[in-house]
């Protein structure tokens, strides 16, 4: 006699690219450390809170824009267990269970977590950076917010501040990032309110990481633009033992008088679009080498832009000339001291020509003929030109730019590494200007 086949009962999931991302999860080992750092009680748990963030990631990967409390409705067609672990249904994944992960993350500490498990991530591909790369950026916020309540200790507020997306009408948050050099990882991210300014955060930010991130990533220097320079900071940075290479603001007045000073005839190359020479500072009371830079590009780009802003103030210049010509003196004496006073103050305008002319003053008789009165005044005439000197010092102020750094022995940090570790920051922050 045969044996009767029972037919199976088959059922379609979808996996799509979601098994990569819980692939790549489990691979660096991001649920397991989660669960390492976060106190809980297994036997009393059906979800982890690494299970739990692993479902938030791949529901944010294939869920996007949907509110957290639809998570379940998002596994229901996916195999769930397969993705996120044994035993794991789409109803355990509840905005209960996702709130309460939520919360214990923040308890622990959301930046150093993150800070923790960057660290195994990079070593676990063998990224071994020279260069950690600290930049910040905003995320605008559209509605109505409280923003002038004061919130507690760690809630950032959404508010109004400096706009990196040119919308200052609108509120944002802050977001300072630190990312190594080789492959752009995150190594350490910080949420700040909107008016947060890196001018402070960025040196509390790597004061309370900057252990923990050179003995987890063993890197060298800490890259930044010029809002970490400052004589404060770079003293505080020296004192607690950090490498930094910045920027300096050319508002600055020892930087700007060394720019001006430069001749561009005694640079040396460095590589190709750059020359340079190095500067010994002492900046801030901190012993450090500038490296002052001229750029081939940035002059092709500072030429148009430096005839603009020489042309709006030569406008301007032009109005107040206007204004000197129509004004009478008593005396000779006193339109040339008014002439040579403006000519001191001129910033983009050459006086071409000038001369003083003496006017008579007339006055009618009866018979309405016109008669000498024996009073006189005098009257200014010339012509102003743009300044073509104002163009080349607008020119010159844009071609250059200073790179500093307390490291000063130049075989562990030649100059063309210098401007190297300072050009793939701009790469991965998304700046120019170099």
């Amino acid at each position: 006699m045969e044996a009767t086949t029972v037919p199976k009962n088959y059922e379609s999931e979808v996996l799509d690219h979601l098994g990569l991302v819980a692939g790549m999860y489990d691979e660096f080992q991001i649920g397991d450390r989660i669960d390492g750092h976060i106190a809980q009680d297994f036997e009393e748990r059906e979800v982890s809170v690494g299970q739990a963030v692993k479902a938030m990631v791949i529901n944010g990967l294939g869920f996007v824009q949907q509110a957290l409390y639809l998570t379940p409705q998002f596994f229901k067609a996916r195999p769930t267990e397969r993705l996120v672990g044994e035993g794991i249904r789409p109803e355990h994944l509840n905005d209960d269970t996702l709130g309460r992960a939520l919360d214990s993350l923040y308890d622990y500490g959301v930046t150093e977590l993150f800070r923790d498990l960057a660290a195994h991530g990079a070593a676990q591909v063998g990224l071994a950076p020279r260069f950690a790369h600290l930049d910040a950026t905003s995320f605008l916020a559209h509605g109505e917010y409280d923003s002038e309540r004061e919130g507690g200790d760690g809630v950032i507020q959404v508010r109004k501040g400096y706009s990196r997306d040119r919308r200052p009408d609108l509120n944002q948050v802050v977001l300072n990032l630190m990312v190594e050099h080789t492959a752009g990882l995150p190594m350490l991210m910080e949420p700040l309110s909107g008016n947060a300014s890196d001018q402070s955060s960025f040196p509390e930010l790597i004061d309370r990481h900057i252990d923990q991130l050179q003995n987890a990533y063993g890197f060298d220097y800490v890259v930044a633009d010029s809002s970490l320079y400052s004589a404060s900071h770079v003293e505080d940075l020296d004192n607690s033992g950090v490498k930094f290479i910045t920027r300096v603001p050319l508002t600055i007045s020892e930087a700007e008088e060394v720019v001006q000073e430069t001749d561009p005839a005694a640079l040396e190359p460095l590589t190709e679009g750059y020359e340079a020479r190095e500067y010994i500072s002492e900046y801030g009371g901190v012993e450090q080498r500038w490296l002052v830079v001229h750029s081939e590009a940035a002059e092709a780009r500072a030429k148009e832009s430096a005839a603009n802003r020489r042309d709006r103030e030569h406008k301007e210049e032009k109005r107040e000339f206007r204004e000197l010509l129509a004004r009478e003196f008593s005396c000779r004496e006193d339109a040339k001291k008014a002439l040579s006073a403006f000519e001191e103050d001129l910033t983009a305008s050459t006086l071409a020509e000038s001369r003083v002319l003496r006017a008579i003053c007339f006055t009618m008789d009866e018979e309405r003929a016109p008669v000498e009165t024996g009073e006189e005044s005098y009257l200014l005439q010339g012509k102003l030109v743009p300044s073509e000197a104002r163009w080349a010092e607008l020119v010159k102020r844009k071609s250059f730019f200073i790179l500093a750094t307390n490291e000063l022995d130049e075989e562990r940090l030649s100059g063309r590494d210098l401007l190297k570790g300072t050009r793939d920051k701009a790469r991965w922050s998304g700046a120019s200007g170099l």
